[in-house]
């Protein structure tokens, strides 16, 4: 039986404003893990790593809020499914600046790695329709979010430089 190639993740990264780094490939292996917890069969998605500068800009133009933001997420298509219910496919770009990342991972003592790796799940989860009011903990998508990481934290490991 041959395989359906328009099922398979399609995952491409961009640098903008800055220059590619060896750690950027490893991310890729990570989201896979990511989407196969979630059980998404389908994804067509970007991780754009940027300079502040220009997700600022992004911050600025498409939510009102003048400052560089660690990750930013622009769904494409239709979102399946409302924040209840799971979706099986996700298109759309994951904005993130590294440089956010590695002051967040400064203010809250973890590795930058694992702050990589919360934003990344924190965008996918916001590309498969999920939504949150507060930055409390006790919210369901900040609880799948850190379910998740700890599902996947052990096999993912780089540097962030």
């Amino acid at each position: 039986m041959e395989s359906d190639d328009s099922l398979k993740p399609d995952i491409v990264l961009v640098w903008q404003d800055m220059v590619p780094q060896k750690w950027g490939e490893s991310l890729i292996a990570f989201v896979l893990s990511v989407l196969d917890r979630l059980n998404i069969e389908e994804c067509s998605m970007s991780l754009v790593f940027s300079s502040d500068t220009f997700i600022r800009e992004l911050n600025k133009t498409y939510r009102n809020k003048d400052y560089a933001t660690d990750v930013l997420s622009f769904p494409s298509g239709n979102v399946e499914a409302p924040l209840s219910e799971p979706t099986t496919c996700i298109e759309g770009d994951l904005v993130i600046s590294p440089f956010a990342v590695m002051r967040n991972a400064e203010t809250f003592s973890v590795p930058p790695w694992e702050e990589m790796e919360r934003v990344i799940v924190h965008g996918i989860l916001h590309l498969a329709g999920m939504d949150h009011k507060t930055n409390e903990p006790v919210e369901d998508m900040l609880v799948l979010q850190e379910k998740i990481l700890s599902c996947v934290r052990e096999e993912f490991e780089f540097e962030i430089r």
